[in-house]
């Protein structure tokens, strides 16, 4: 399986644990897909791009705003608790999206996914 899957499993235990630390290996595999993402979104047909970037945003603020409750001792509160499953609805919803974009461009022929991605 290729490195952008394989750091979802990381990312089970980032949502888990209330008590991660900012920077630790949930939240690094979770900018690695975001980067990852991106790279696909540089190549993906317009209309891919456009949606698989305004996700990596959202996904980006929502985690910013995650580690920031979690270094104020606040990762038990239900905000923290909501967030938390709402960046990993966002992160399923990205997967598809890479993985559909993906499917789209190499049909196409008018680019070539990343090399990081691996469409299963």
């Amino acid at each position: 399986m290729c490195d952008y899957y394989g750091h979802f499993q990381n990312n089970n235990l980032y949502f888990q644990d209330s008590n991660a630390l900012r920077g630790g290996v949930g939240e690094k595999s979770l900018r690695n897909i975001l980067e990852m993402s991106n790279r696909v979104a540089e190549r993906a047909l317009p209309e891919d791009a456009e949606m698989i970037s305004k996700h990596v945003s959202e996904i980006s603020s929502l985690t910013d705003a995650l580690g920031e409750l979690r270094a104020d001792g606040k990762g038990t509160t239900p905000q923290a608790e909501g967030l938390a499953r709402s960046l990993k609805g966002k992160l399923v919803e990205l997967s598809k999206l890479v993985n559909s974009s993906v499917q789209r461009a190499e049909r196409s022929g008018v680019s070539q996914p990343a090399h990081t991605v691996q469409v299963s």
